[in-house]
């Protein structure tokens, strides 16, 4: 056996204890075999022949230089023995001095992600592994990463850089999650930072270079907790995708996939299901069948609300990455800005999505284009378009336009839950039906189970009631989690039935109206206890920045407290004498006014200098005032983000409205936060599930598509408050929204 070149390292020779390492320790090993041939060399001690045999190194491959080795290896003490590659041979293989292991490299290959494993024939060194082997003679050092305090192990293959997470398969007790946070960061099993193999990992490592050797000559493990497995011997493990155990919240059982191989040979094709009857169940199944055919699949809906319910959907069906979620106008907007000589209009950098429809009919021309068929030909094989109950006819004739390049095409709505309004009319169902036939699928109250599943057939049951005419009882004949309380127009039993409804971890919903303004005085009504829901576009926000970029800087006070009234409850101090003063440029904190001091001295500080950096300073004082408190939580933060990034900027007004339509277009792509307890209107909710929904005045959504969105929100309770429990059934009538002039 030939003896490596480098010079040993163990810990007899560093101790200079070792007997081999006594009697020349600077002197280079010999080149012969292992029995101990010292001619002209130092004798390894038996710990070093002893690894040397058990690795099979060799002369050409080298060893790890002197000094004490880093060697990335599973914490086998930890609860879990047989966790991440934790088998017999390994654990025994950690009991031992890690004193002769040799250096690894991390390779650049295991932070690409890139899944092939497959051996370098000339540089020894193994692609597609976190863990790269390197011939000192041949092969560059690699530097090691900087380590973090929660250190990771590298037992297993680099995931791919679109796979955020992978559970490990029989679950570990601490965390066993992995995870990869860009190129700095290095995937693996992430370890309590306390525990005993992250606290070894933080030492510094030697000043010795990395020396590599070769792998050995036996996989890494045969078994592991993590369902990995040597496919090849003497070689790193493909990327195992067979044996992963995604993250389900949710599985698909056998109907579901049934329904879901159906509905995909039956395209081109189009679904009518009822809320809740799990569209985004079917579709996320559909994705996933299609995907594991090795299909390419584009999922296109209306709302960014549905575009992350579908993609949380899909993570919990553990779908491949073979497919892109958006909504018909983002899509429209990329493609439109892509190609803008083929769609004749030149889109900007940031969108006006008040210009939508523009977008969406450029879209439609360069679809047309040959160029562009063959590029969403070869970009998708299936297209999915949820909620195409809300499709205007703009939308309908991109949407057929792009069946020319991806014809198997399934559609999926709901025409009771057509409440959206657009410059154009809705395209009517019957319509929709004539490319895309109906194909029926069972009708299961998916969003009940486990909830209220008698409330979920009783609204399923109620769609053939909800009719223009019809005169819906709600004294009697509910069934159980829906009530009627009768109230007033002082809003004492809004605010009780909200008080008393929902356990402390519920959602609840507040449903004001179909109006923006009902919303806020909804929320006004109730104290700060529940939050508004803005609508993407932040007209709201938008309204009050104009009047700030008009604004004199010696009205800055002025602005500040009229936005303070529309933002909180609890500002009655804040009268005609205050808003006179503040107008005048005059000081306010001299007046008494309980609970708001500290408002009043914010005011007083925007007064004293009247710039955009004061004012976004003052707005982070306000809401400590007792007095107050904050139900637009949403638009105060947007309008305090838009300030700063003003600014930030340069500190010019002209610059808010820029800023707050970036702040918005991160919402419309990131999603907003959820809150617990909101109010909002059935056209923001659309799509969403809580647990509790409360219908503040009945007769404000008395037509059939509004109060059928309205109670199908619900998961467990409905309460429906009212001045009559006989309520009739009205019309849905949309109007087309008219663009404002400029």
């Amino acid at each position: 056996m030939t003896l490596p070149t480098s010079s040993p390292s163990c810990a007899g020779h560093r101790r200079r204890s070792c007997p081999a390492a006594s009697s020349s320790p600077k002197a280079r090993p010999s080149t012969g075999s292992s029995s101990g041939s010292s001619s002209g060399g130092t004798t390894l001690c038996p710990k070093v022949r002893r690894r040397a045999r058990r690795w099979g190194w060799s002369q050409s491959k080298g060893m790890a230089a002197p000094g004490r080795p880093r060697w990335p290896r599973p914490s086998w003490r930890s609860a879990t023995r047989s966790h991440c590659s934790s088998t017999a041979t390994t654990r025994r293989r950690t009991r031992r001095s890690r004193a002769c292991r040799p250096r690894v490299v991390w390779s650049s290959n295991g932070l690409t992600g890139t899944t092939p494993s497959q051996r370098c024939a000339r540089s020894s060194t193994w692609t597609g592994s976190p863990i790269s082997f390197r011939s000192r003679s041949t092969q560059p050092t690699t530097p090691r990463p900087p380590r973090s305090r929660t250190s990771t192990n590298w037992c297993a293959p680099a995931p791919p850089r679109h796979l955020s997470h992978v559970r490990c398969r029989r679950g570990c007790p601490r965390t066993s999650i992995w995870k990869q946070r860009g190129t700095s960061s290095q995937p693996g099993h992430t370890r309590r930072a306390g525990s005993r193999w992250s606290r070894r990992a933080r030492r510094s490592p030697s000043s010795s270079s990395p020396a590599t050797i070769s792998p050995p000559a036996r996989s890494p493990a045969s078994s592991t907790s993590c369902g990995l497995r040597s496919t090849s011997r003497g070689r790193w493990p493909k990327w195992p995708w067979s044996y992963l155990r995604w993250p389900r919240g949710r599985t698909v059982t056998d109907p579901l996939r049934e329904t879901a191989r159906g509905f995909a040979a039956a395209l081109p094709a189009s679904v009518e299901m009822p809320a809740g009857a799990g569209k985004t169940h079917l579709l996320s199944a559909t994705v996933r069948e299609l995907t594991e055919d090795g299909g390419r699949v584009l999922v296109l809906t209306h709302t960014n609300a549905g575009v992350h319910a579908i993609q949380k959907r899909l993570a919990d069906f553990g779908v491949a990455t073979r497919y892109r979620v958006s909504t018909i106008t983002s899509f429209a907007f990329t493609l439109a800005r892509a190609y803008p000589d083929l769609a004749e209009v030149r889109v900007p950098a940031i969108p006006n999505w008040s210009d939508s429809t523009i977008y969406i009919e450029a879209a439609s021309r360069g679809s047309g284009s040959r160029h562009i068929r063959e590029v969403l030909r070869s970009s998708f094989s299936h297209m999915l378009v949820d909620e195409y109950q809300d499709c205007s006819r703009s939308h309908h004739r991109l949407v057929t336009t792009l069946t020319d390049a991806i014809p198997t095409t399934g559609i999926l709505g709901d025409p009771m839950q057509a409440i959206f309004g657009f410059a154009d009319p809705l395209i009517p169902w019957a319509e929709v039906q004539e490319p895309f036939p109906d194909h029926d699928v069972p009708r299961l109250p998916w969003r009940w189970v486990g909830h209220n599943e008698a409330l979920g057939a009783w609204l399923i049951d109620c769609r053939e009631f909800l009719v223009p005419g019809f005169e819906l009882d709600l004294s009697h004949g509910l069934p159980n989690g829906v009530s009627f309380r009768l109230s007033a127009a002082d809003g004492q039993a809004l605010r009780a039935a909200c008080r008393t409804t929902g356990a402390a971890g519920d959602s609840v919903l507040v449903i004001s109206g179909i109006r923006q303004e009902q919303t806020r005085a909804t929320a006004a009504k109730l104290g700060g206890m529940y939050s508004t829901m803005e609508e993407i576009g932040g007209s709201f926000m938008q309204g009050h920045l104009a009047k700030l970029a008009e604004c004199a800087p010696g009205d800055y006070a002025d602005w500040l407290a009229g936005f303070i009234k529309a933002s909180f409850c609890g500002h009655a101090g804040l009268d005609g004498p205050v808003r006179s003063k503040l107008s005048k440029g005059r000081t306010v904190s001299h007046y008494n006014r309980e609970g708001l001091d500290e408002a009043m001295e914010a005011l007083d500080r925007v007064v004293a200098d009247p710039t955009l950096a004061t004012l976004a300073a003052a707005m982070s004082t306000v809401g400590q005032a007792p007095a107050l408190s904050l139900h637009s939580h949403e638009a105060w933060s947007e309008v305090q983000t838009a300030i700063r990034g003003a600014v930030a900027g340069g500190g010019q007004s002209e610059l808010l409205l820029g800023e707050l339509a970036k702040a918005r277009d991160r919402i419309r792509h990131a999603g907003r936060s959820r809150r617990r307890r909101v109010v909002s209107r059935t056209l923001l909710v659309k799509g969403l599930e809580y647990d509790h929904v409360v219908i503040a005045n009945a007769s404000e959504v008395a037509d059939a598509c509004n109060l059928y969105v309205a109670l199908s929100r619900a998961r467990k309770t409905v309460t429906i408050l009212g001045a009559s429990p006989k309520l009739i059934v009205a019309e849905t009538r949309i109007e087309p929204k008219l663009k404002k002039s400029k």
